[in-house]
C-alpha cells in the first residue's frame, strides 16, 4: 500500500466542572481456561524506527491536585505463582542496544514539602524470599 495508513483516535469529553470521562479497556474472563489477552503493539517499519508507544498519566493544574499515577502490577495467583513485570530495552543487531531509565521526580519547592521522590527496588516476601540483583556488564 503506497501513502499512511488509517488512524483511529479513542476520545473522551472535556469537564469544565465535574470529572473528565473514563476509559477502560477490558477481555474476557475465563471460569477454566486461561482469561483473555490484551495487546497493544506500535508498528513496526522496514525503511525507518519502528512506532512508539507512549502512555502518560495526567498532570494536575490545580495547587491543590496531584499528578496522576501510572500503575503496572502482574496477576496474583491463587495457588501457583504470580505474573511477572518486564520491562525490557529493545536490541540492536548492529549499532547500540537500548536503554533503561527509571527515575524518580524531582521537586522544585524549597520548603519542607519540596522532596524529590524516592525510588525504590524491594524483592518479594515468603518463606525463601526473593533477592534483588543488580548487575552490569564491562565494556568490551
Amino acid at each position: 500500500m503506497n501513502g499512511d495508513s488509517g488512524e483511529i483516535t479513542i476520545a473522551t469529553g472535556t469537564a469544565s466542572l465535574g470529572n473528565g470521562g473514563g476509559l477502560s479497556f477490558q477481555v474476557g474472563d475465563s471460569a477454566s481456561g486461561k482469561g483473555g489477552n490484551l495487546d497493544v503493539l506500535a508498528g513496526n517499519s522496514s525503511s525507518g524506527a519502528g512506532g512508539s508507544l507512549n502512555m502518560f498519566a495526567g498532570n494536575s493544574l490545580s495547587d491543590e491536585g496531584a499528578g496522576g499515577d501510572i500503575a503496572i502490577a502482574g496477576g496474583a495467583g491463587e495457588s501457583t505463582r504470580g505474573g511477572d513485570v518486564s520491562v525490557v530495552g529493545g536490541g540492536s543487531n548492529a549499532q547500540i542496544g537500548a536503554a533503561i531509565n527509571i527515575q524518580a521526580g524531582n521537586s522544585s519547592g524549597e520548603d519542607e514539602f519540596g522532596y524529590a521522590g524516592n525510588t525504590t527496588i524491594v524483592a518479594g516476601g515468603g518463606g525463601a524470599g526473593g533477592r534483588p540483583f543488580c548487575r552490569g556488564r564491562l565494556w568490551p
